[in-house]
C-alpha cells in the first residue's frame, strides 16, 4: 500500500489561528497599559486590523519613523497597532522597538515615547538620536571618522571614473578598429583580382 498523503493546513485554519493570536495580543496590551482607549475592539478581530508600515531610506527614515511612533504614542494610537512591517531604515527602528518592548513593560515604553516638556527624554531615545549618524559617529571637521569617510569616498569615486574612462576609450577605438578591418578586407579583394596567371598553367598557343 502506498503512503497516505498528509492533509495540509487550510488557509481558513491559518487565518483563524492568526486572528486568535491578535486577540490574545490585544488582551495583553489592554491589561498592561494604563490609558487604553480601544475597549470597543474586544472580542475576535474582524475588519478592524491595523498595520504600520515603516519604509526604507537609510538613517533619515529611521529618525522620521521614530517621530511617527512618538506622535502615535502622544495621541494614544500606539496600542491600536496589530502588525508592523518594516524594511531597511524602518527595520532599524522596528528591531530597536521590539528589543525595548522585550525588556520593559508596555506601559513604560508608551510613556517614554510620549514627548514631554516636563520630563527629560528617555535614555534609549537619546542614544538613538545621538548615534543616528552611524557612518561618522565622532563629530568634528578633522575627526578620524570624517577623514576616513572622505578617503573612502575619493577612492570609490576614482574607481568609478576609471571604469567610465576605459569604456569611453573603448568606444572611441571602435570606429578605428572597424575601419582597419574594412581596409584589410578591401586590399585583400583587390590583390585577388589583380593576381597574374599561375606559372604552371600551359599556353594553348604552343600546342
Amino acid at each position: 500500500m502506498g503512503r497516505q498523503r498528509k492533509q495540509g493546513i487550510s488557509f481558513a485554519d491559518v487565518k483563524m489561528a492568526e486572528l486568535e493570536a491578535v486577540r490574545s495580543q490585544r488582551d495583553w496590551v489592554k491589561h498592561n497599559i494604563s490609558d487604553y482607549r480601544f475597549s470597543h475592539r474586544e472580542g475576535p478581530p474582524r475588519d478592524d486590523l491595523v498595520g504600520l508600515a515603516l519604509s526604507g531610506g537609510g538613517v533619515r527614515s529611521s529618525t522620521f519613523h521614530l517621530g511617527v511612533l512618538q506622535a502615535f504614542a502622544a495621541e494614544g494610537i500606539f496600542p491600536a497597532i496589530d502588525y508592523v512591517s518594516a524594511v531597511s531604515g524602518g527595520g532599524f527602528v522596528a528591531s530597536w522597538l521590539c528589543k525595548w518592548l522585550s525588556e520593559v513593560s508596555y506601559d513604560k515604553v508608551v510613556r517614554d515615547l510620549t514627548p514631554s516638556m516636563e520630563t527629560p527624554e528617555a535614555t534609549r531615545l537619546y542614544r538613538l538620536r545621538q548615534y543616528s549618524s552611524y557612518l561618522t559617529p565622532r563629530t568634528g571637521v578633522f575627526g578620524s571618522d570624517n577623514v576616513l569617510l572622505i578617503i573612502s569616498y575619493c577612492l570609490q569615486l576614482l574607481l568609478h571614473l576609471l571604469v567610465i574612462i576605459l569604456v569611453c576609450c573603448l568606444l572611441l577605438l571602435c570606429p578605428r578598429l572597424i575601419m582597419l578591418v574594412l581596409k584589410n578586407i578591401y586590399h585583400s579583394s583587390a590583390l585577388a583580382k589583380n593576381d597574374p596567371p599561375a606559372l604552371n598553367e600551359t599556353n594553348p598557343a604552343k600546342k
